[in-house]
């Protein structure tokens, strides 16, 4: 999974990540004046399956030094590992970009997300 901050919010340390609840490693990709880009692995193996019609709610939470707290939510569904009639119709996530300012330095608010799938921008 691939995180890119666009923020008017300067980080200059290495992030404390977590997704689902557990601490994972952010790597930062790229950095400019505007932006910077991490990556970060979320493994889903011994997740059970959701229900039929219902979704997960997946969290995520970055602690930003200087800057305060980012957390934002994504509604995801887990299918059983031998179910691949969803891997032929969907479409794999490729980039959550996240458009963020601070305040006061205690949150970050998300001011605006964009969902990047391979070759497909939604």
């Amino acid at each position: 999974m691939m995180l890119a901050l666009r923020e008017s919010i300067v980080i200059n340390r290495k992030p404390s990540l977590s997704i689902g609840g557990k601490q994972v490693e952010a790597i930062e990709r790229a950095r400019d004046g505007t932006a910077c880009a991490y990556s970060a692995y979320h493994s889903t193996k011994g997740i059970p399956a959701s229900a039929r019609g219902h979704r997960e709610e997946l969290s995520i939470a970055m602690r930003v030094l200087g800057s305060g707290y980012l957390t934002t939510c994504l509604q995801i569904k887990y299918y059983r590992q031998d179910d691949q009639s969803h891997c032929e119709w969907g479409a794999r996530l490729h980039c959550i970009e996240l458009d963020c300012t601070s305040v006061e330095g205690r949150l970050v608010t998300v001011d605006r997300e964009t969902y990047r799938k391979l070759g497909i921008e939604s």
